[in-house]
């Protein structure tokens, strides 16, 4: 796999608005400065971008307030935060019915979205 650098040099963006490969670029001092400015530029954006995975998400605890459709349902937190959650798919798979009033176990989306109910405690 190319570092961020590489593969900025390696496809730069060009005046056209679109990506093409360094070696089209002539050997003159701006063309290759021109480069060198795009990865460093594209180094830095790609530095700043985490992708955050479910596998190192949250875990907490819940009681479900309202059963919406589509297995999604809002569960208020021990802290009485009220998320909305979906049924994850090992429960969708075996049945699992979550009825109103359950304690369920939830792993929060580590960007703040839905959570992901994963089992009726």
């Amino acid at each position: 796999m190319m570092s961020p650098v590489d593969s900025a040099l390696y496809f730069c963006y060009s005046r056209e608005r679109r990506y093409v490969p360094y070696h089209h670029f002539s050997d003159s001092p701006l063309a290759v400065l021109e480069v060198l400015s795009y990865a460093e530029a594209y180094a830095s954006v790609c530095r700043s971008f985490v992708v955050r995975d479910m596998a190192d998400a949250e875990v907490v605890e819940g009681i479900v307030e309202e059963a919406l459709p589509n297995t999604l349902f809002r569960v208020k937190l021990a802290n009485d935060e009220v998320v909305l959650a979906y049924l994850s798919g090992k429960m969708r798979l075996h049945r699992i019915k979550v009825l109103v009033g359950d304690r369920v176990q939830l792993h929060l989306d580590p960007y703040g979205g839905r959570a992901r109910i994963t089992r009726r405690v």
